[in-house]
């Protein structure tokens, strides 16, 4: 043996080598998969005993569980979305009354009929949900006479009526329970104050 080789061999290691040969073997030890734990294993585990403990109570109080990616991340899976409320089914129905027409909506055509005088006619019925109502209302908005729901006997809606009648057929026998004089009426518009110029008032 040289010279050489036995002093390298009597050379004890250094507190610089020592710390690199610790870190080196440190690194070299496998970790938990957890997303930023970073623990040191020990066994065949791919997940520390504190993150599995967590993933074992969020598998617990999901209803649907956790899935682990093993040794990439744990993945938590999303709950579904609700389905949107479907629209309730009913009727826009269209009532003369007292020199009036009415369109509303029901669910119960039956019951809400009663509410109405017995002099009342079930003109026709639309089956559809309360957005009808609304696209109706928009629709002949231009001979609404008082309230939300009353109109004019206009030709235009009359020979809307009788186009859901020869679509739907004509609509069931009915009662009217209600009392008579029931229906709200047209306020009477009233001249407050003195007349208009070039107004003359003629007396008897």
């Amino acid at each position: 043996m040289s010279k050489r080789s036995a002093r390298l061999e009597d050379l004890e290691p250094t507190p610089v080598s020592v710390r690199r040969w610790e870190a080196e073997r440190e690194a070299a030890r496998p970790r938990c998969c957890w997303p930023k734990c970073g623990t040191v294993l020990f066994g065949d585990s791919p997940i520390c005993p504190a993150h599995l403990g967590l993933a074992a109570k969020i598998h617990k109080a999901s209803s649907d569980g956790v899935e682990f990616v093993w040794r990439t991340r744990a993945v938590i899976v999303p709950e579904p979305e609700p389905e949107p409320a479907q629209p309730k089914s009913g009727f826009v129905y269209y009532v003369r009354s007292g020199g009036f027409i009415k369109i509303g909506w029901t669910s119960d055509l039956t019951k809400r009929m009663k509410g109405y005088p017995p002099d009342s006619v079930l003109l026709a019925v639309e089956p559809g949900p309360r957005q009808l109502e609304t696209r109706r209302h928009k629709q002949f908005a231009h001979h609404r006479t008082h309230g939300r729901e009353w109109y004019t006997m206009a030709p235009t809606l009359t020979h809307h009526i009788d186009s859901v009648k020869a679509e739907h057929g004509e609509p069931e026998p009915v009662d009217f329970a209600a009392k008579p004089g029931g229906i709200p009426q047209p306020r009477q518009r009233q001249t407050i104050g003195r007349p208009a110029r070039g107004v003359r008032h003629v007396s008897g």
